[in-house]
């Protein structure tokens, strides 16, 4: 609650983990207090041989919740610094907007 943005994550070697992504997003409309930014991550991009979510489907669903997408991988850090980066420029893009409609 309060949070300006999010990270929705799920591991693409995991299906029950992507199957879940639409009721997190559904929990975080419905228990957030504000209009948070929210980026919907595909983590441990780099088991490609364990992998059961292919990127496509990611960015299908991503799609579908008008949600920004992207994979990356703890592991090697592929990713992740863009993934904060793109998520803290969403923040800051909502906070000018939200400051313009003030006025």
């Amino acid at each position: 609650r309060g949070a300006s943005g999010m990270l929705v994550v799920y591991d693409v070697t995991n299906a029950a983990s992507f199957e879940k992504v639409r009721q997190w997003v559904d929990d975080i409309e419905r228990y957030s207090t504000n209009q948070s930014s929210k980026l919907l991550v595909g983590n441990r991009a780099d088991l490609s041989d364990k992998r059961v979510v292919s990127e496509a489907e990611g960015q299908n669903l991503a799609n579908d919740l008008k949600l920004p997408f992207i994979e990356t991988s703890a592991k090697t850090g592929s990713n992740v610094d863009k993934a904060f980066i793109d998520l803290a420029s969403a923040v800051c893009l909502a906070s000018i907007h939200l400051m313009i409609s003030c006025f």
